[in-house]
């Protein structure tokens, strides 16, 4: 049965850290194009940007396989869900707002409305005037109202049968995007956005990978033919013109998720001890690294150190030091003992999947 595996697997925990660490490096790579040395560094390829679709992929793999083998009940799931993600967000959302609030210009924000600060807290989209979505206060915090809205699309799903589930679920996230091809605007054209169709790879892909796994060479092929292929969409394809640019992305890294899976499935694994430690933080990482990405550029900009190279390499190594050791501080000092402690006081078990990684 597909999910019959233990409860962490291994090449996952690394495929989660190296996805985490893409988003920093692309936004390390957005801070010197469009603030720190904007004007002197030309805007990179957003080759990092692609680690939120290896992040999808693999959310969606994760809640089947795991709610396959755990047989959660659609409320027990999503206790099980908001335990994990929204406390820590909520803690790091309200510490961006009361930086904004008393005067500091936090992701590029002046001020907080309350309905802004409203649609944050509830993972919704925040519409302008004009039908524009503006990002979340947490700038990252986009991919979790994705994130959220797959998960209580699942736990509805989790009404089904077993067989039946994730075919509902692939149907509806299908029918959105559809909406969203055919011009459909408002919540049907935000939740129908071409990146939902990576959570119906991901739990396409826990269905049909037999639980033997792959040749190893097969495997191997698709995970280095899906990240040649993410690297040749950004560099190649999306400054051409691609259409549906998202779509492109999800299939890709759903080859790379597939790849590793199913290497592991041969017991072909990678065990690095540091890079699943960095795999169990990756949550943190994802939320935390703005924080250090902004902190450390203001610094540099307010101490005139922005205008020589050096200043610029010294600054870009120390928030690649920052951002793991301030984000694994995070993750065992916060993270860690709060999930433990609303997990004991709603007696709830398991390691949660998702980006919240």
């Amino acid at each position: 049965m597909p999910g019959s595996a233990g409860p962490v697997l291994v090449n996952v925990q690394a495929l989660r850290a190296v996805a985490a660490y893409m988003v920093v490096a692309h936004h390390i790579a957005n801070n010197l194009a469009h603030y720190t040395a904007s004007g002197r560094v030309p805007e990179l390829p957003a080759l990092g940007a692609r680690g939120v679709d290896i992040f999808f992929v693999l959310s969606a793999f994760l809640v089947v396989t795991r709610s396959d083998r755990q047989g959660p009940s659609p409320g027990a799931f999503l206790v099980q869900r908001i335990v994990r993600i929204v406390p820590i967000y909520w803690l790091l959302t309200g510490l961006a707002a009361l930086g904004i609030a008393v005067g500091y210009r936090l992701f590029d924000r002046g001020g907080i409305t309350p309905d802004a600060l409203l649609a944050a807290l509830f993972f919704l989209p925040d519409f302008t005037e004009l039908g524009s979505v503006r990002r979340p206060i947490l700038v990252v915090g986009w991919t979790l109202n994705y994130e959220m809205a797959f998960y209580l699309l699942f736990a509805l799903c989790l009404l089904a049968p077993r067989r039946g589930r994730v075919a509902l679920a692939c149907g509806a996230l299908g029918l959105l995007w559809v909406a969203q091809v055919s011009g459909a605007g408002g919540l049907a054209g935000y939740w129908g956005a071409d990146c939902v169709l990576a959570f119906a790879l991901g739990m396409l892909l826990a269905r049909s990978l037999p639980t033997s796994g792959l040749p190893a060479a097969l495997a191997g092929g698709a995970m280095l033919a899906g990240a040649a292929g993410l690297c040749a969409l950004e560099v190649l394809y999306v400054p051409s013109g691609l259409p549906h640019p998202d779509l492109w992305g999800a299939m890709l890294a759903g080859l790379v998720v597939l790849g590793a899976v199913a290497l592991e499935r041969r017991g072909i694994t990678l065990r690095v001890a540091w890079l699943h430690r960095q795999g169990d933080a990756s949550y943190a990482i994802y939320l935390v690294h703005v924080f250090v990405l902004q902190f450390v550029s203001k610094a540099w900009k307010a101490a005139g150190l922005t205008q020589s190279v050096a200043g610029l390499v010294v600054m870009v190594a120390l928030m690649v030091v920052l951002v793991p050791l301030v984000s694994l501080a995070f993750h065992r000092h916060v993270e860690v003992p709060l999930t433990r402690y609303l997990r004991g006081r709603g007696r709830l078990g398991g390691r949660g999947p998702g980006l919240a990684l």
